[in-house]
């Protein structure tokens, strides 16, 4: 760091004491020694720097010309200065002229030549991401470092109390003594304060602990929550949405925004900007506020019961409402992380709380696709068959009477219906029906059409593939076919085996005929 120099000490204390009547040499000497001195202005330099100039390029007293006090007169008058000396007679500067120096005076100059020799100097240090929060309730503000470091003279305030502040530079004098340049919010220099009252921190200023824990819900869904104030991203909104959280501790940002530190317990769950809080009652309910909801849900998991109250007394077991669709008309969001469903069915009884992993949201009253599988044959007249939930009519039941289907899927309708979505064995939808129109006693032809695969199987090896061709060339219909084979209990790995065997038994194959001849046969590769 830079040493750096100050005005001559002597230079400021003739420039403050009476002025005296000069002798000719004296006057001589002054004109030349003494310039207009006066105190410059306390700049921010980019780097550290001198307060006032080298001593360096001042001139030696052997280096000051003569002057007669006439010249120094005619200077004087030329430059426009004036002084605050008291008027003198001629008769008095002329008896002053021609009298002898004094030995007393001779010392005197002797005395202010040696103080003229003593500077006062500061080191600079410009500061980057520095600052303070001020923890005293008040704060002295000098206008200058002669002020500051003196403690006289300031401005107490109480206007910057507990906020966060930027310290620009530190100063330092001869003594070691330490004062900082501070700015406010917007950048606007403040002012010098004296250093051993402030804490060097972060942008976040000081921790700062409540008089006593507050209680607060994560009410937007605008804030994520910090790990630090380097910004990492610890919890999303959704996450941290509507849970009730302890507060013990905040900051006070140089942003001028307030940072909660959130806790559930001893988990530490980030910083948050408070505008995204709302503060609670520390004996608030722990289901917190009852949300309305109002969406169908089927509750599709085994294991979760629903609930008459929040002290956990159990309204009804799984068995009772698993596989159906209710309307959830609210929701709650538990301090266990959980959030639970208010169950209502058709009819508008309550069913009771259910936690929200047993259920899932549905697109409508039809409830959530249920994955099936099943083949079910139309044995009833007079239901529709609907292209959609909208109720728009495809088909009527009668047109496909004793005829099998495969119910790939099925809803379980807030209506209290199931409704089958019906596939023909070929891949192609019909639609969706009453499970009520349907039977699953299999017809006649198709319990024929089982039997003879079996009747095939004993005799030769076959490929799924393979039985499907046989049957339909035993002219049994595409339904027919598909259903034996999808029903055939054989493992198809056995029958490509025993095929395998059965062509060496004939054939010399190579490994890729093999392979190659197995495929045509309608075996896959796996």
């Amino acid at each position: 760091m830079k040493r750096i120099t100050g005005i001559s000490l002597s230079a400021l204390l003739l420039l403050s004491a009476p002025l005296q009547t000069l002798t000719t040499e004296a006057a001589t000497s002054g004109l030349n020694t003494i310039s207009n001195v006066s105190q410059p202005p306390i700049e921010q330099p980019e780097e550290s720097e001198s307060l006032v100039p080298d001593e360096s390029n001042e001139p030696s007293e052997s280096e000051m010309p003569e002057t007669s006090l006439e010249e120094a007169s005619s200077q004087t008058e030329e430059a426009g200065t004036t002084t605050n000396e008291p008027e003198t007679s001629t008769e008095e500067s002329t008896n002053t002229l021609g009298e002898e120096t004094s030995t007393e005076a001779t010392t005197e100059d002797t005395e202010s030549s040696s103080e003229t020799e003593e500077v006062i100097s500061y080191q600079i240090e410009n500061l980057a991401g520095t600052y303070v929060t001020i923890l005293s309730t008040k704060l002295t503000i000098f206008d200058d470092l002669t002020q500051a470091f003196a403690n006289q003279g300031g401005l107490t305030t109480t206007e910057y109390y507990l906020q966060t502040l930027r310290l620009t530079q530190l100063i330092t004098n001869q003594a070691g003594e330490e004062v900082y340049l501070i700015a406010d919010q917007n950048n606007d220099t403040i002012g010098y304060a004296q250093a051993e009252s402030l804490t060097q921190r972060g942008a976040e200023g000081e921790m700062l602990e409540l008089d006593k824990p507050i209680y607060v819900k994560v009410t937007s869904k605008s804030y994520p929550s910090y790990k630090d104030f380097a910004w990492t991203k610890y919890f999303e909104p959704a996450q941290l949405a509507n849970k009730k959280f302890e507060v013990k501790e905040y900051y006070n940002h140089y942003n001028t925004n307030i940072y909660y530190a959130l806790f559930d317990g001893p988990t530490f769950y980030g910083y948050i900007n408070k505008n995204s809080t709302t503060k609670v009652a520390e004996n608030e309910k722990p289901q917190g506020d009852y949300i309305k909801f109002g969406k169908y849900v089927t509750v599709s998991k085994s294991g979760y019961n629903t609930w008459q109250n929040f002290s956990w007394k159990q309204k009804h077991a799984n068995s009772k409402v698993a596989n159906k669709t209710y309307l959830a008309k609210g929701k709650y969001t538990h301090a266990n992380g959980s959030t639970y469903y208010s169950l209502y069915d058709n009819n508008g009884k309550w069913l009771g709380y259910i936690n929200a992993k047993g259920a899932k949201v549905a697109d409508g009253k039809q409830g959530t696709y249920i994955s099936d599988g099943s083949y079910v044959t139309i044995s009833k007249k007079n239901y529709d068959i609907w292209s959609n939930f909208s109720w728009k009519k495809k088909a009527s039941s009668n047109s496909y009477l004793n005829q099998m289907f495969i119910a790939k899927g099925r809803y379980v309708h807030f209506n209290g219906a199931t409704y089958y979505s019906l596939y023909y064995p070929n891949g192609k939808w019909l639609g969706y029906v009453n499970s009520n129109a349907t039977s699953k006693e299999v017809p006649r032809a198709y319990r024929t059409a089982l039997d003879k695969a079996y009747e095939y199987l004993d005799f030769i090896p076959f490929s799924k593939a393979g039985l499907y061709d046989q049957l339909i060339y035993e002219e049994y219909t595409a339904a027919q076919a598909q259903y034996a084979v999808d029903h055939v209990k054989v493992n198809w790995n056995d029958q490509a085996l025993m095929t395998a065997w059965m062509y060496l038994e004939i054939f010399d194959f190579s490994d890729q005929e093999l392979y190659d001849q197995l495929i045509y046969e309608g075996f896959t590769d796996k």
